[in-house]
């Protein structure tokens, strides 16, 4: 199983790594997947307009990997959402921890920034939400307490992975992507800086910043028969490939397939 995460990010500062002059310990590592997708009929996020979802391209997935080295603990959970309030992970935090023993403050909860699963939270999905409760006395779009649901999967999710810890070994590396990420932040002919300006705009001058073309790649081995367990892959490119009303984990899904 692979897990990709679509931004950098520093996972490896969660006190993992032994201190100088002490010795290593044995690391351990174990993943666990769940299903995230709301009910069909669920507002959909990413735009600036209400969207209901119609079906299901591709299921939403919450992926997490656990990690232990002597008594340290720590938890990576990725989710197939377009973002992770923080009342969602606070809570899932309270609740792992309780059921794994793994500090709170070493579970890190991220998402891949799909546009094609559930608005769940922000200032559109309360407008919408009260728009409804208004006018028709229940939100019928809202099936389910999505956020708690949410909380209760990726806190289980986070002790699947955990009684799933085998001794690993670590391997990483990094490799280059160009001409697939740009910056959408574009210099004018006029002096001015503009988001995303459009396609071929005759105006443009040059970006106004760079891109992160590195691809990280961390990879764990069964310690004893050296067969891949389990991988992380960092890219930085922005999720919203696919549109449409269908929930869908968009190019991730294929790069963890290929």
């Amino acid at each position: 199983m692979r897990t990709i995460l679509t931004f950098s990010l520093a996972f490896f500062s969660l006190a993992l790594f032994t201190p100088p002059g002490a010795q290593a310990g044995e690391l351990k590592a174990g993943v666990g997947v769940t299903e995230i997708t709301p009910p069909v009929g669920y507002r959909m996020c990413g735009y600036f307009y209400e969207r209901l979802s119609t079906g299901v391209h591709d299921p939403l997935h919450a992926k997490a990997i656990y990690l232990q080295q002597a008594q340290e603990q720590a938890a990576l959970v990725f989710c197939d959402l377009i973002g992770v309030p923080q009342s969602v992970t606070d809570r899932t935090r309270v609740i792992a921890s309780g059921k794994t023993g793994i500090p709170a403050t070493n579970i890190l909860i991220a998402a891949t920034h799909s546009h094609t699963g559930p608005l769940y939270f922000d200032a559109l999905r309360t407008f919408l939400h009260e728009r409804a409760v208004a006018q028709n006395g229940r939100d019928q779009q809202e099936a389910v307490d999505y956020p708690s649901v949410l909380s209760e999967k990726l806190a289980g999710v986070i002790a699947a992975a955990k009684n799933a810890a085998r001794p690993v070994e670590l391997e990483a590396g990094v490799a280059k992507q160009t001409g697939l990420s740009f910056n959408r932040r574009y210099h004018m002919k006029d002096g001015t800086v503009v988001f995303n300006p459009g396609k071929m705009n005759p105006n443009i001058v040059l970006p106004a910043g760079p891109i992160d073309p590195e691809v990280g790649i961390v990879l764990f081995r069964d310690a004893k028969s050296r067969q891949p367990r389990s991988s992380l892959t960092v890219f930085a490119l922005r999720l919203d490939t696919m549109g449409g009303t269908e929930y869908g984990a968009d190019y991730p899904l294929y790069l963890e397939r290929s």
